[in-house]
């Protein structure tokens, strides 16, 4: 079985669901317990059994102050139930003074390895947002080299 990727990794855009709201500063446990709270609302035992096995938030970054890129670490095997899971249950999360913000989100890439991760979101940045303040691309870069 060399080569089979055991879990993969969802880059979302999370966005105020008002459009207006600064969403930065998202709390990472409090992303990660919504998104095991969805899953487990939409799954049950077999939910919590999902989320046993590998999923986390492995990162929260802070594009613009009204967008957010997040990547969650899932099981190979249950990456579209945590998909489904999210677009049915996730709709808030806290920010950096403990306030619950409405939110809505869209799956921007669905990616295999943690290096892919930091070229793909790099390459969403530039192209798909505009970005291009090398600094902060160097420094977001950077922080994603540590993802594992």
């Amino acid at each position: 079985m060399a080569g089979r990727v055991s879990s993969r990794y969802l880059v979302l855009e999370l966005q105020p669901a008002d459009g207006q709201s600064s969403i930065a500063n998202v709390i990472k446990t409090s992303l990660e317990k919504e998104v095991r709270a969805a899953i487990h609302t939409n799954f049950g035992d077999y939910g919590a059994a999902m989320i046993g096995q590998v999923t986390k938030v492995a990162e929260v970054v802070d594009i613009t102050p009204r967008r957010v890129i997040a990547v969650i670490k899932t099981p190979a095997f249950h990456t579209e139930d945590c998909v489904g899971s999210l677009d049915t249950s996730l709709r808030s999360v806290k920010v950096g003074s403990g306030r619950e913000m409405p939110i809505k989100f869209r799956v921007v890439a669905i990616v295999g390895s943690a290096p892919n991760v930091r070229k793909r979101i790099l390459y969403y940045m530039v192209e798909g947002l505009g970005v291009a303040d090398e600094k902060k691309l160097k420094t977001i870069s950077e922080r994603l080299d540590t993802l594992t």
